[in-house]
């Protein structure tokens, strides 16, 4: 059943379409901390919304709806204000999106209907295994709702299966309202979650330690970890392991060394954990914002992007780190030796990848329209000759990454002509930043000067691809002493 269709059989009235809404109802509505977002394409996901929304808070609750429209619940009245009060415009793919207080004061209420009545027990389903799953992600994620007592996982045809106790019939309704119809990765491993007929999940004295506990028999003691092994694994592919661990199967079926698997990292690296507070950031549904578990590598399945569509004449790992770092803290760049119409470009976070991901594909570039999907490489390769040393650059040391606190991320826009300029010299004017700009190949349209602060300016191009183009040759363009240029896409699309 459809998000609409549901709402409406739980008796919750719809939001009114675009047309039905008037500029003066829209600015009646009473505040409220659930938003409601219209006009988005056909197509769009809560995955494109999340960056937009992640700035301010991470949302309580995301509802996609049938007719171009969204309902977001997020923690406050007071953020849900701080949203719409600071954009209540969003780019999303080729539809600008309209954002208003909606006529619902919380979602909580608006839930898929259960076939089984509530309960302590949950059962738990994950599809689309292209990482390994163990019983340590399983628990950190579910234990984010409450206390786990028992949980029992297995293998059933194509997808892992898990039988979940919770502590309480309330904890147990927690973890299904944050964790069902979640990515636990980006774009990968999607996790169902619903109540269990089971009124006791039963763990057996014999059971597999990798696939079941029971934590009231046998609770977990300070400084334990639970087993790591994948349980999407064949019973032989687990014999493979012997001592050296799951990495090793887990890289030779992705075709990996053994050294970089899935987790992309040594063997024996541990889970990310999601953090969960109302709604956990997984995927892209993480790509929210996963944490490192206590001992995890440094890298992180979701932190690397497939670049393609390349202008293979022109394109240099400097650009790809200028123009994806708009969006994320890019630590390595890899252009392809054999295809440099391709590249890898690897982030210090997954939900920086997928929030570049979001904006970037399909913006015209040199001249070719790019494409950014995640890889299914964990991390980018350091080179190996001196030939490819020329294409990989790593940036995990660069002084001018821009997500150094969380204010960073409020200036996160999608690619427009419009550009912000700021840490100009204090005696800049129009005529300055128009010879500035001239003298890189580059001829604004328009520039204005911030009348309360010369140091800023917005400069409009005549079109995204020239103010992306811009923005990589500009942005850390040394003025003066110890004083750098930035440069970022502007909220405004065009300046009148």
């Amino acid at each position: 059943m459809s998000s609409a269709k549901r709402a409406a059989s739980e008796g919750i009235p719809q939001e009114p379409s675009e047309g039905d809404i008037t500029k003066k109802a829209r600015m009646a509505a009473k505040p409220s901390r659930v938003i409601h977002i219209r006009n988005l394409p056909d197509s769009a996901t809560a995955a494109d919304l999340l960056p937009h929304l992640m700035k301010y808070a991470t949302p309580s609750n995301v509802i996609m709806m049938t007719n171009k429209q969204a309902l977001v619940e997020m923690p406050s009245v007071e953020v849900a204000s701080r949203v719409i009060d600071s954009e209540p415009t969003i780019r999303i793919r080729d539809s600008q999106a309209y954002l208003q207080f909606s006529e619902h004061q919380e979602l909580e209420r608006v839930q898929t209907r259960d076939t089984n009545p509530p309960s302590k027990c949950l059962i738990a389903k994950v599809t689309n295994l292209s990482y390994s799953i163990s019983l340590q992600t399983l628990h950190s994620l579910f234990s984010r709702a409450g206390r786990v007592d028992k949980m029992v996982c297995f293998m059933k045809q194509s997808f892992l299966q898990a039988l979940v106790q919770m502590d309480s019939e309330a904890s147990a309704a927690l973890a299904r309202r944050m964790l069902n119809n979640q990515d636990i990765y980006s774009g990968c491993c999607h996790l169902a979650v619903e109540f269990s007929k089971l009124n006791e999940v039963t763990v057996r004295q014999d059971s597999d330690p990798a696939r079941a506990r029971d934590f009231i028999r046998s609770p977990l003691m300070d400084g334990e970890t639970l087993p790591n092994t994948p349980i999407n694994l064949q019973p032989q592919q687990q014999q493979m392991m012997g001592n050296t661990g799951a990495m090793n199967v887990m890289a030779t079926m992705q075709g990996m060394s053994p050294a970089m698997g899935p987790m992309g990292g040594a063997m024996g690296g541990q889970m990310p954990q999601a953090q969960a507070p109302g709604m956990p950031t997984m995927g892209m549904g993480s790509a929210m914002g996963m944490q490192m578990a206590p001992g995890m590598p440094a890298t992180t399945p979701g932190c690397v992007v497939l670049v393609s569509n390349l202008n293979e004449a022109t394109i240099q790992p400097d650009h790809l780190f200028m123009l994806c770092g708009v969006y994320g803290d890019v630590t390595r760049v890899k252009i392809m030796h054999k295809n440099r119409s391709r590249a890898l470009v690897q982030f210090m976070l997954p939900q920086h990848a997928a929030t570049a991901i979001s904006n970037l594909n399909g913006l015209p570039f040199q001249g070719n329209q790019l494409r950014l999907v995640l890889s299914k490489f964990p991390e980018v390769a350091l080179p190996r000759n001196d030939e490819e040393a020329q294409l990989t650059k790593d940036y995990s040391k660069s002084k001018i990454h821009r997500f150094k606190s969380q204010e960073s991320y409020k200036h996160i826009h999608p690619p427009c002509p419009v550009l912000h300029l700021s840490r100009l010299p204090a005696e800049a004017n129009d005529v300055y930043v128009t010879q500035l700009f001239v003298t890189h190949g580059f001829q604004p349209k328009r520039v204005h000067m911030f009348p309360e602060d010369k140091k800023m300016a917005f400069v409009e191009l005549n079109s995204v691809q020239e103010a992306a183009e811009a923005l990589v040759a500009l942005h850390n363009k040394m003025l003066g002493d110890n004083l750098y240029l930035r440069v970022a896409f502007s909220r405004h699309a065009h300046l009148s």
